[in-house]
């Protein structure tokens, strides 16, 4: 039997899990990473449903 170790999540400063209009989002992954900016984020993850399609554009 395998262990798999997992990293525990940023205590702060990340939002690990954001939809865009790709999924169920309301915002297009650009202006999802502005608003992180402005909130003074370090990162966000994007956890769209069945598609990578924002990853390029929020990179």
């Amino acid at each position: 039997m395998s262990h798999v170790n997992y990293a525990e999540p940023p205590a702060q400063g990340w939002d690990i899990h954001c939809h865009t209009v790709f999924s169920d989002g309301t915002e297009t992954p650009r202006t999802l990473v502005a608003q992180a900016r402005k909130l003074g984020l370090h990162g966000v993850a994007i956890a769209d449903h069945d598609t990578t399609a924002g990853w390029g554009e929020a990179t």
